[in-house]
């Protein structure tokens, strides 16, 4: 797929709508921006387990190193380390097994999320972004169902966010402090043999809690606002059938709800509805054959809308019906 679909009224532009009505892309898109960086990234775990009864404790400690590479101008195979990072994240859980079918979890972890490379490109001065995530669930097993809940709040400092200037030019800087508050459910159940039906749904209420935009030459305050691209609802179901002859099939929905498209939260994108996927396959020994079709019912959508500091929306379509035919051998 191309780049974005540029909406800019001032200038009587609108690719979104051209796209929508004829199913094609403009030919004056803008292109993908490629980077010719990489990163290596090295970890050390130490995790400990202690039962006491129904409890259980489960003390955890991550220690990460990150390092940024980035080419040569002269030699694009001659690499030099630009940036690195090293973070010791501790975090401890606990689980209580109320019945055989259902256990109750708590933790509390520390983390550090780092910079990308291609927004160490746009800003080589960027934090590592800290995080600490408080977290309480609900899980259960049995032959017919599983389920999966989770309630949780990350508080983040230094958050990188994305700032899109005019003409789409994008930067990239520190936020003081993010709060994240969510819920997540996955849940299946088994019909008959063979036949299952499942779903999941994410509720995300993710906000800037302390964060200045520079718009121009002018910082604005964007403390309050929602966080962008990033939907309050999600949720998918599936249905999915496995034959002992090795027939087999699935089907499944997935929903994107509407979230705002700037850190100024002027304007939503609608999100899309019950994106459709499917899946048919056949395994006999060490033979398996699988068709596998993406966007089922062709529906035009955008992956991600974003708007610029001056208002000019930037609409990035998904791909259009997609088949895929594989057929592995195993020797």
């Amino acid at each position: 797929m191309p780049g974005s679909l540029v909406v800019n009224p001032a200038r009587g532009i609108d690719q979104w709508s051209e796209f929508l009505r004829t199913g094609n892309v403009p030919k004056t898109a803008d292109p993908w921006k490629h980077m010719g960086r990489y990163s290596e990234i090295f970890f050390f775990s130490s995790k400990l387990t202690k039962n006491f009864g129904n409890w259980e404790i489960i003390p955890l400690v991550y220690l990460n190193h990150w390092q940024h590479y980035h080419p040569s101008i002269e030699n694009c195979f001659a690499y030099s380390r630009e940036k690195t990072y090293t973070v010791f994240s501790p975090r401890v859980g606990v689980l209580y097994k109320l019945t055989p079918l259902f256990n109750i979890y708590g933790n509390i972890s520390t983390g550090a999320n780092t910079p990308t490379s291609s927004e160490l490109s746009s800003n080589p001065n960027l934090k590592l972004a800290k995080v600490i995530n408080y977290e309480v669930g609900l899980k259960a097993r049995h032959k017919k169902f599983s389920l999966d809940t989770a309630l949780y709040l990350m508080d983040v400092k230094d958050e990188v966010v994305r700032v899109i200037q005019p003409d789409g030019y994008t930067t990239f800087t520190n936020a003081g402090k993010t709060q994240k508050k969510g819920f997540e459910f996955a849940g299946t159940y088994q019909l008959i043999e063979g036949l299952e039906v499942g779903a999941s749904y994410a509720y995300s209420d993710y906000k800037f809690k302390r964060f200045s935009e520079l718009v121009g030459s002018t910082n604005i305050d964007r403390s309050g606002n929602r966080l962008p691209y990033i939907p309050i609802h999600q949720y998918s179901t599936f249905i999915s059938y496995k034959h002992t002859s090795g027939f087999r099939f699935r089907v499944q929905t997935d929903t994107w709800g509407s979230y705002y498209m700037d850190n100024a939260n002027t304007e939503k994108y609608k999100g899309y509805e019950f994106l459709t996927s499917a899946s048919v396959g056949y395994s006999r020994g060490n033979l398996d054959l699988s068709l596998m079709v993406d966007n089922l019912f062709d529906k035009k959508y955008a992956v991600e809308v974003t708007k610029d500091t001056s208002g000019v929306k930037r609409y990035n379509p998904g791909p259009p019906r997609t088949f895929l035919v594989r057929l592995t051998y195993n020797f």
